[in-house]
């Protein structure tokens, strides 16, 4: 996820928004496979749940990235 936010820096407008989808869609695999890990007694609660804030706030700004984009593209 911190590479290909890396590496939209870097892109154009229009090839921006599929690697920012990209980006979200692996932090949500990242909270699906914590919360495995969570749920099989690998993470202790603590952990796990300020990791999840933590995730929480990361998917917050890519999605408000993700919508700040989507407002500067043209009208089809």
């Amino acid at each position: 996820t911190l590479e290909l936010t890396f590496c939209l820096s870097y892109l154009s407008l229009e090839h921006k928004i599929p690697l920012l989808n990209k980006a979200i869609t692996k932090l949500d695999i990242l909270k699906f496979f914590s919360q495995l890990a969570w749920e099989n007694k690998l993470i202790p609660t603590e952990k796990y749940s300020s990791f999840l804030i933590q995730l929480g706030e990361i998917g917050r700004q890519l999605g408000g990235w993700k919508k700040g984009l989507l407002a500067k593209l043209p009208p089809k």
